[in-house]
């Protein structure tokens, strides 16, 4: 494969990953805590209905997730006491706050996911992208008070090629991406160690 973000580096050249305490796996859980635009097509489990706008088949299941899903996974999280990574739309701030203060009454890291699961990036200059990611890294400090760089993992395959984000194939083990010095590492498929802003 040809590409600029990354270079070839085979797992049996990588040096073995060494967890805390010994342990030989490292798990942890994403939400994607995401926002859609009514009257704009986006992630559709029937393509028959995804030119309607409104699409009350699709936006259906996505507005089912903040109104009850959500709820009924941090039923079964509480339960088995497991702390959550939200991937979460800057819109969800402001939205959907009960979501941010359970999640902030659980003690959960936080990844800019992009303003709205509607929003497409791959068209915006470079100056555009960089206003919508400093406003989006902001919302969701502003709502948390957190900025200490979680991560941002932008909407795929809404995110522009300059955004240093790869597929799950590409990281099976963390790595050093040619965009940074820090690890990679992918949860689906983007990557959270991709840091939009930190402090």
């Amino acid at each position: 494969m040809d590409n600029q973000l990354f270079t070839y580096s085979p797992i049996v050249d990588r040096p073995p990953i060494r967890w805390p305490n010994g342990a030989r796996v490292a798990f942890y859980l994403g939400l994607n805590i995401e926002h859609y635009q009514v009257d704009k097509p986006s992630t559709s489990i029937f393509g028959g209905t995804a030119a309607l706008a409104p699409d009350p088949l699709n936006y259906g299941w996505r507005d089912y997730g903040p109104r009850v899903g959500i709820w009924r996974m941090l039923q079964s999280l509480d339960r088995h006491g497991v702390r959550a990574t939200a991937l979460l739309n800057s819109d969800v701030c402001s939205r959907y706050p009960q979501i941010v203060q359970a999640g902030l009454d659980r003690d959960w890291a936080w990844v800019a996911h992009g303003r709205d699961n509607s929003t497409f990036q791959a068209g915006m200059t470079r100056e555009e992208e960089r206003a919508y990611l400093v406003e989006v890294v902001d919302t969701i400090e502003a709502a948390t008070g957190r900025r200490r760089g979680d991560g941002s993992a932008p909407p795929s395959p809404r995110r522009s090629r300059r955004r240093p984000c790869w597929p799950s194939w590409a990281c099976s083990t963390p790595w050093t991406g040619a965009t940074t010095s820090s690890p990679m590492s992918s949860p689906y498929p983007a990557c959270t160690a991709c840091r939009t802003r930190s402090s």
